[in-house]
């Protein structure tokens, strides 16, 4: 039997109608449509839209935020030391107590004495809202051998002692802090609440441990969404449980900007026949961007993400 479904009593064009569905293809519209071996599905009056897809998610980072402390939503730093003590008391002592949505301007300073008064036997890693840095607590610190790692990411004070924090150093940490596969199901389930059927995971070089959760993820059924990924080197390597998108690239103040250098790696991904998708957030960011865009010539989809400052001087 072919598989049916009826959508009843939802927005269409500006009008609250059915729509009837057979074998995933729309068969008719209209006030009047037999119910006969159909599922119902009631609309009552919302509209019925094609399938969303979000062009830029970063889908582990959404399950591990799931599955750690969230300080986005707190407010003040008093909020912060609450849930991050709470929280603390439930790892175990292998265990990481992971972080996200840090914000200096609500949590207050972070430091290794807060931090150990707080919970100082628990390694603990703390996200900037930025996504850009982490600050370790100093059972993490000496969890990853962060004093004799020779690691340049680490800030120092004027002593030279390390401060906590480390910078765009979310490749090295990976190396240290052992990777836990979270379940991507909760973060599909919401996504789909929201009408998303189709994503695109926009993490540069996600590497093959990532690969390989996101792979079982869409195999197993967790991630319901088409799968578009921009970090995987090749088509190959996704071996049709993903779609390979525009190649993505970091242009990153802090690193150092270079024009040219950029130039040649766009010139490189186009000779594959592949776009680029650009990571560039700041207004020197988005310059060396659009530059060597000029220089190496644009190819058809290619793009700049974030745009958070983007000058009307170069739209030309």
């Amino acid at each position: 039997m072919t598989e049916s479904i009826l959508f009843r009593s939802v927005e269409i064009e500006g009008r609250v109608t059915n729509l009837r569905v057979e074998g995933g293809v729309i068969v008719a519209i209209g006030d009047d449509l037999p119910a006969t071996d159909a599922e119902i599905i009631e609309g009552e009056g919302g509209a019925l839209i094609p399938g969303l897809h979000d062009h830029h998610v970063h889908l582990l980072a959404m399950a591990a935020r799931k599955s750690g402390v969230d300080l986005d939503p707190m407010r003040d730093a008093t909020s912060v030391d609450r849930a991050l003590g709470a929280a603390a008391i439930s790892v175990d002592g292998d265990g990481w107590l992971r972080v996200t949505g840090y914000d200096e301007h609500h949590h207050g300073e972070l430091s290794g004495a807060r931090l150990d008064a707080l919970a100082p036997r628990t390694k603990i890693r703390i996200q900037h809202r930025s996504g850009l840095a982490w600050f370790l607590s100093g059972a993490g610190l000496d969890a990853v051998g962060a004093e004799t790692s020779g690691s340049t990411l680490f800030e120092q004070d004027t002593n030279g002692s390390l401060t906590g924090w480390l910078h765009r150093g979310d490749a090295w940490l990976a190396t240290r802090v052992p990777q836990v596969a979270p379940s991507l199901a909760p973060v599909s389930r919401e996504l789909a609440s929201f009408g998303i059927t189709g994503v695109t995971d926009a993490t540069v070089e996600p590497g093959a441990g990532r690969l390989e959760i996101l792979r079982s993820a869409v195999l197993s059924g967790d991630l319901v969404q088409e799968l578009t990924i921009l970090g995987a080197e090749s088509a190959a390597e996704l071996d049709g449980w993903a779609h390979l998108g525009p190649y993505k690239l970091l242009v990153d103040d802090v690193l150092g900007l270079d024009p040219d250098g950029l130039a040649q790696r766009i010139t490189s991904v186009h000779a594959m026949g592949r776009a680029v998708a650009i990571h560039a957030v700041s207004r020197s960011e988005t310059v060396t961007a659009v530059t060597a865009l000029m220089l190496a010539g644009v190819r058809e989809g290619d793009r700049i993400e974030h745009g958070s400052v983007l000058p009307a001087d170069l739209d030309r």
